[in-house]
């Protein structure tokens, strides 16, 4: 009884708190990585945000519709399923829960997400979401509201469906 009675206590402080302690070391961290000149009363990165995330080379492909493009040639000749897709994701927001602590924003880029399925997409955002991210998909907008409306009522894993 007492360490149940221990246990709420300790969740409800951390709940109350205004935030999270890997949050709250993250900023600390953040906040000693910047240089001493930017470190100024009105700088929100390393006392709110541990800034914006993005993914790296996990969905690379493109049309090269976008103007101006900051593609290399290269950009369509990486592996872009949804299998690779997730499993970076799943690991690039691994680290960044590990360095930049919960609740933080991330986006999907690197390419043209649309090019993705919209399972995969939907996937991909889940797989974020899991990771205690904010995702954002970033896109030049050139997909039809089928797509959208499949990547937002699509099953994702769990068999819930996500909304975004």
């Amino acid at each position: 009884m007492r360490t149940q009675i221990t246990h709420r206590l300790r969740a409800l402080e951390r709940a109350t708190r205004p935030e999270h302690p890997d949050l709250a070391a993250a900023l600390e961290r953040r906040w000693a990585e910047l240089p001493a000149h930017v470190r100024t009363p009105n700088q929100l990165l390393g006392r709110r945000v541990t800034g914006c995330e993005g993914t790296h080379g996990v969905f690379p492909r493109c049309n090269l519709a976008c103007t101006p493009c900051y593609h290399s040639r290269d950009a369509n000749r990486v592996r872009t399923d949804g299998g690779h897709t997730l499993t970076e994701v799943d690991a690039q927001m691994r680290l960044a829960r590990e360095l930049r602590g919960p609740g933080q924003h991330a986006q999907l880029i690197g390419g043209e997400v649309t090019l993705l399925g919209a399972e995969d997409h939907a996937a991909a955002l889940q797989t974020m979401l899991d990771h205690g991210r904010k995702p954002m998909s970033m896109t030049h907008g050139d997909f039809d509201y089928e797509y959208l409306e499949a990547l937002a009522w699509t099953r994702g894993r769990g068999g819930r469906a996500l909304r975004i």
